[in-house]
């Protein structure tokens, strides 16, 4: 886990924050899920292709409501500033044990498929000559791919709100319990409550006093539970999370591995009239990018069986809680 610090984002945050209730409310492309403690999730999504500084990726399918395409104006510079948060983490994991594995001629991070049918019609370096057969670094992985984006607007079942003691609070049930994502790691923008319209306040007001709820993380190697602490981050960090891809695809080429993040999610017992805002990015590998070697499956082939489960009820790319095939997050 790690905090990434880019100027100007909390800004972008508040402002996009500010219109997503509202659009969200109206959009007639929303997907709306009800979790077992009762709370609500409202989502529109999108994707971006690539890990450029400052790309903006595909529009919002928002379903041309006026109030969602002043939305999808304002968020574009807080998707930009966290494309900024993905280059910084591309540049971070080229030193060190990553080094080892960019550095020299043979250099490998992910092999990709040697076929355009494995690929989807792509192949390695992304053009289909057929030329690459390798990823040689986190960068070159995150350039390839195309990767999930989801806003999400939570509010609190009648029950939630009705739980006022702090005894109630710290024995509620969470709204996603402790699990891990699949991609190889998840970027997002710590939540914020704001006013969806139904209370006193004006629509898109953020609420700086309202606690967005908790995120609990198991830390390696022993699993020691923390929370992320809302109240002392900066308004301006994106927080990073690595998943199940980064651990075994990657991690277990590095001397010092890496460990994919398990993490929790308690929405709070917000008020009528308020929501709790999320952004969060979930960056997946290159559709030609082999997960198994050995029996030749690459990623594309791998999320397509995913999604289909997905839509059975069994498994997502990404978990409710950390942002990807569903999204979430702290």
């Amino acid at each position: 886990v790690a905090g990434v610090l880019v100027p100007g984002l909390g800004d972008a945050k508040k402002r996009a924050a500010a219109l997503f209730a509202p659009c969200v409310a109206a959009s007639p492309n929303a997907q709306v899920e009800t979790y077992e403690d009762g709370a609500d999730r409202h989502t529109l999504a999108t994707t971006t292709r690539g890990a450029a500084a400052g790309v903006v990726g595909e529009k919002i399918d928002h379903g041309a409501v006026d109030v969602c395409a002043r939305f999808e104006a304002v968020s574009s510079e807080l998707r930009s500033l966290v494309s900024v948060a993905a280059a910084l983490v591309a540049r971070a994991m080229s030193v060190g044990d990553f080094a080892k594995l960019i550095d020299g001629r043979d250099a490998v991070m992910l092999r990709a498929a040697s076929t355009s049918a494995a690929a989807g019609g792509r192949d390695g370096d992304g053009d289909g000559d057929g030329g690459a057969s390798k990823y040689a670094s986190v960068g070159d992985i995150l350039d390839g791919g195309t990767h999930l984006e989801h806003f999400h607007a939570y509010r609190s079942s009648p029950s939630s709100r009705a739980s006022a003691s702090e005894e109630e609070a710290t024995t509620k049930k969470k709204t996603i319990e402790l699990h891990t994502d699949h991609g190889l790691f998840i970027a997002f923008t710590p939540a914020v409550v704001v006013s969806d319209g139904r209370g006193d306040d004006a629509p898109g007001t953020v609420d700086a006093e309202s606690s967005p709820g908790e995120f609990e993380m198991s830390l390696p190697p022993n699993g020691r539970r923390v929370r992320l602490d809302h109240e002392n981050l900066d308004d301006d960090v994106v927080i990073v999370a690595l998943g199940d891809m980064m651990e075994h695809q990657i991690g277990e080429k590095l001397e010092s591995g890496l460990r994919a993040v398990p993490h929790a999610v308690t929405m709070p017992a917000l008020g009528d009239g308020r929501s709790r805002f999320w952004y969060g990015r979930m960056f997946l590998p290159p559709r030609d990018a082999l997960m198994d070697e050995a029996r030749g499956v690459s990623f594309g082939e791998l999320r397509d069986a995913l999604v289909a489960d997905a839509r059975s009820g069994a498994m997502s790319v990404a978990c409710g809680g950390g942002g990807g095939g569903g999204g979430g997050g702290g």
